[in-house]
């Protein structure tokens, strides 16, 4: 099984009514992972804001999928990451924030990082973007 890290926007879409056809792509793609889902705190501490505030999820209902995700393999975003991050942002022309995901997943040996957020079929650090969306 290859490691795959799956990126804020999919875990956003999975609990998003407004485009049902995004919510079930990531539903199901989460449902596949299963156990093997590869997720960092940066995803983490992004879901919960932006499920809570943007799509006025009930707290505990957002809580509830980052305990979930807790329970799988999470990278912690470190003083090497973020350095590296700000390498990776310069290099390949992205933003700092996109750069701290790829970093993660590279750290994590993730051959697939699940966004929507990058290039569909780059490569970067390793780690090959796949848009479940596209």
């Amino acid at each position: 099984m290859q490691n795959e890290f799956v990126d804020t926007n999919v875990l956003l879409y999975r609990v998003d009514n407004r485009d049902p056809r995004k919510r079930d792509i990531a539903k199901l793609l989460i449902s596949e992972l299963g156990d093997g889902i590869i997720t960092s705190t940066q995803v983490l501490q992004e879901f919960y804001w932006n499920a809570t505030n943007k799509l006025r999820l009930p707290p505990s209902s957002a809580r509830q999928l980052v305990e979930y995700l807790c329970r799988r393999k999470v990278i912690q975003v470190t003083p090497s990451i973020v350095l590296a991050s700000m390498d990776t942002s310069e290099r390949y022309r992205i933003s700092f924030w996109d750069s701290l995901i790829v970093e993660a997943a590279a750290a994590a040996q993730c051959s697939v990082l699940y966004s929507e957020d990058l290039q569909h079929g780059q490569k970067i650090r390793g780690v090959r973007v796949h848009n479940p969306f596209a």
